[in-house]
C-alpha cells in the first residue's frame, strides 16, 4: 500500500494506493474531477472570505454616517426652535445644545453628503457582487455541493477494480464533505450580511433625507429673513 498526500489550500487530499493495480480511466477521471471539487471549494471560499469582509467594512461606514446624521438631526433642532419651524422640543432645544455656528453646521451636511454619495458607489458596486453571488449559487453544484455529489460514486460501487484505497478514500471525501460544511456556513453568513447592510444602508439614506429636507428648510426660512419677510 502506498500513501499520497497531496497539499491544498482547502485541505490535504489524503489517499492510500494498491500498489499491485493500475488505475482504470474512470478512476482516473473519478479523482481529477474530485481535486476539481476542491479548487472549486476553496475558489468560493476565498470569494465569500473577501466579498464579507468587504461588507463588513461598508457596514462600519454606514454606523458612523448613521451617528453623524442622528447627531445632526438633534442639532438641527436648535435651528428650527429658533426659526419657529418643525415641532418643539421638551427639554427646549436651547438648552440643550450650545453650538450654535450655523456655517459649521452646513457644513458638516455638505460633508455628510458627500460622504454619503462616495459610499453609494460602493454598496452599489457590492450589491452588484452580491447579486451576482446569488445568481451562480447553484453553479457547478453538481460537482461540488454533497446533495449532488456523485463523483464518487462509481469507485465506492466497482471498489475491487480501482487503485484507490476504498477506506483512505472515504474518510478524505467525509473530511472534504466537512470543509464544504465550513464554505456553505460562509456562504450563510455573507448572505446574512448583506441583507443587513443593505438594508441599514436604506434607512440611513431614509434618515439623511429627512435631515438634508429639515437643513434645506432652515436655509430657505434663513433666506426669506434675510430678504426682510
Amino acid at each position: 500500500m502506498k500513501h499520497v498526500t497531496k497539499q491544498h489550500p482547502l485541505k490535504p487530499i489524503s489517499l492510500s494506493f494498491h500498489e499491485s493495480k493500475q488505475p482504470p480511466p474512470f478512476e482516473v477521471a473519478a479523482l481529477k474531477r474530485y481535486k476539481k471539487a476542491h479548487d472549486e471549494t476553496w475558489k468560493r471560499r476565498m470569494g465569500y472570505e473577501t466579498q464579507k469582509g468587504q461588507l463588513m467594512l461598508l457596514s462600519s461606514e454606514i454606523t458612523e454616517l448613521s451617528y453623524e446624521i442622528f447627531d445632526l438631526g438633534e442639532r438641527l433642532e436648535v435651528f428650527e426652535e429658533a426659526l419657529g419651524i418643525g415641532e418643539p422640543t421638551d427639554p427646549p432645544a436651547w438648552d440643550r445644545d450650545s453650538d450654535f455656528d450655523l456655517n459649521a453646521f452646513f457644513e458638516r451636511i455638505v460633508q455628510h453628503n458627500g460622504a454619503v454619495q462616495q459610499l453609494h458607489r460602493q454598496i452599489v458596486a457590492a450589491a452588484t457582487q452580491y447579486n451576482k453571488t446569488v445568481a451562480s449559487l447553484y453553479d457547478d453544484d453538481y460537482m461540488i455541493d454533497p446533495m449532488y455529489f456523485d463523483i464518487l460514486h462509481e469507485l465506492y460501487q466497482r471498489y475491487e477494480e480501482v487503485e484507490v484505497d476504498i477506506v483512505s478514500l472515504d474518510k478524505d471525501h467525509q473530511d472534504f464533505l466537512g470543509a464544504y460544511g465550513e464554505v456553505d456556513k460562509l456562504r450563510e453568513e455573507y448572505m446574512q450580511k448583506g441583507q443587513h447592510v443593505f438594508e441599514a444602508y436604506e434607512q440611513l439614506i431614509d434618515d439623511s433625507e429627512n435631515v438634508y429636507g429639515r437643513a434645506d428648510a432652515v436655509q430657505d426660512r434663513l433666506d426669506e429673513l434675510m430678504d426682510g419677510k
